[in-house]
């Protein structure tokens, strides 16, 4: 069935959450509960245009769009969670920051910070300065990496949240990916898009 031939993929729970909170623990319980309903066809659309050479469609970013309740946070994951995405960015890491619809002013400056842990291991010394200039400190961490990574946003909302938080510059963007889930379908013009429908009852 669905659920056995997409549990067989998957490999153990290892990508970067800063710190485990509650909203973390909603998304993995929902992984669970909804992963038998998941679409399968938008499930390995999804981590085949994650990896290029697999798919023609290629670009360095991937947005996933719906309304809420159509499963976007868990496709991502489970995405995620595949054995040969996982595989593909072994070398550089995968990286999660959740956005939401909030992260304005100071809260970006918060998830900056947060996202530039992950990517360099240390705290940013961006006190003075300001959202571009703390976002070119985060390109010049991905930037710092020796092998393929993946940054997931998850759930932004302006395209100015998916500016100061992208650390992948065109420079970059053969061998690194960001990976988006939002409502908003135009939220990154250039992206290749996968939508997801309504999760039905059957």
């Amino acid at each position: 069935d669905v659920y056995k031939r997409q549990s067989e993929d998957f490999a153990p729970m290892q990508f970067h959450i800063p710190e485990a909170n509650i909203s973390d623990l909603i998304i993995l319980l929902q992984l669970v509960v909804l992963l038998p309903y998941l679409g399968l066809e938008d499930l390995l659309e999804l981590a085949l245009l994650l990896l290029p050479k697999h798919h023609e469609r290629f670009t360095s970013c991937v947005l996933v769009h719906g309304m809420g309740g159509t499963g976007k946070t868990v496709t991502a994951v489970a995405a995620v969670q595949q054995r040969t995405v996982r595989a593909h960015f072994a070398a550089g890491g995968i990286y999660w920051l959740t956005v939401g619809a909030d992260a304005v002013g100071d809260k970006i400056s918060q998830l900056q910070a947060v996202l530039f842990k992950q990517l360099a291991g240390t705290a940013m010394k961006g006190e003075g300065k300001d959202d571009h200039e703390r976002q070119a400190m985060l390109v010049a961490a991905m930037g710092g990496k020796r092998g393929r990574a993946l940054v997931v946003l998850d759930d932004p909302w302006m395209p100015e949240q998916v500016r100061y938080l992208n650390p992948i510059d065109a420079s970059q963007s053969a061998e690194h990916r960001l990976l988006i889930t939002t409502r908003i379908r135009d939220l990154v013009p250039k992206a290749t898009r996968v939508e997801l429908p309504l999760m039905g009852k059957d």
